[in-house]
């Protein structure tokens, strides 16, 4: 594999291109972030950065053409979720192998070193601490964040599908993401922190009465508020349990995670009102908007997917009685 093909999973719009370490280090703290970084090979030095900051989280992805020292220090106020890549050769960090099956936490005002060879780079999330210890809080009650920087070794597949979330995210800066979106991003993060660090409860569900309980107080508030913005901390708050106990009590009553649920009802609901109602009262869009999604796009997509037609064609199917009988239109 060459460069080309390593970072041709990178955006093309909104990707810089950097062709010193110095580049690199000043680009990176225009985004906050201190980055040291030292060439080890003798070839010329190549790096491609993507990133968008929102409100609610920073997002970044990079590649790297050379075999290089990365010194990555996280800002005082905010906490640092890498997923480092390479094409060949494993990249190193705390005397550890670290590859697609690792994520590296870098909590607020910590550091960490890591080996990189030629074709290397990394996808990342970097939230406020205080966001990051509320989500501790409410998932794992009787956690404390850690303090230094922890290699974390899990199923490889659940990251891949965070990395495309964050290149998804960058791929569309036009779109920012809403805060349901980087919620379930969110939730997809320390529901993979909670396999590999152990932090949730005991493989034993609840009995069947209070998993049901449970897996009902979720569906009920994802029903009343499925047309705002839900994060997964509210459903816990609402269910009265952790993450990790509501994730596994409504699959084990419903056969669905919470996230899967929501955008079955979102649809749902959507595809009720597209056929109530005809082109002239309202847009596909703003129906979709509505509903709860904000990337129209991906509604498009999805809803043709899932329904087997566009969205757009129960609108047309509709039209006013007027127009049927005097043949207009």
């Amino acid at each position: 594999m060459n460069y080309q093909q390593f970072a041709s999973d990178l955006p093309i719009s909104g990707t810089d291109i950097v062709t010193s370490p110095e580049e690199l280090e000043e680009r990176m703290r225009g985004l906050g972030v201190n980055h040291y970084v030292r060439q080890l090979s003798r070839r010329q030095f190549r790096g491609d950065l993507a990133a968008l900051s929102t409100e609610q989280a920073d997002f970044a992805a990079d590649r790297y053409s050379t075999a290089s020292v990365f010194r990555l220090e996280s800002p005082p106020e905010k906490v640092c979720l890498l997923f480092p890549r390479s094409a060949g050769e494993p990249i190193r960090a705390l005397g550890t192998e670290v590859t697609r099956r690792n994520l590296v936490l870098l909590p607020a005002a910590s550091g960490i070193d890591l080996w990189g060879p030629n074709l290397a780079g990394s996808e990342a999330i970097v939230i406020s601490q205080e966001r990051f210890v509320e989500l501790i809080g409410v998932l794992w009650p009787d956690v404390q964040p850690p303090e230094v920087a922890v290699v974390v070794e899990g199923d490889p597949t659940s990251l891949d599908t965070i990395r495309g979330k964050v290149l998804e995210i960058l791929a569309h800066p036009e779109c920012v993401p809403d805060q349901g979106f980087v919620s379930n991003v969110f939730a997809t993060v320390f529901d993979w922190l909670d396999e590999g660090l152990g932090y949730g409860e005991s493989d034993r569900l609840p009995d069947a009465r209070s998993c049901r309980r449970v897996a009902e107080r979720a569906q009920a508030y994802i029903e009343t508020h499925y047309r705002e913005s839900i994060r997964l901390q509210d459903l816990c708050l609402a269910a009265e349990v952790s993450a990790r106990t509501l994730q596994r009590c409504f699959r084990h009553c419903f056969d669905l995670s919470v996230t899967e649920y929501l955008k079955a009802v979102r649809f749902d609901a959507a595809r009720r009102a597209l056929a109530a109602t005809h082109s002239a009262e309202q847009s596909v869009a703003q129906i979709a908007l509505d509903h709860g999604f904000t990337h129209l796009g991906r509604f498009s997509v999805e809803f043709k997917q899932r329904f087997g037609i566009p969205a757009y064609s129960l609108l047309a199917e509709r039209r006013p009685a007027s127009a049927a009988t005097t043949g207009i239109g």
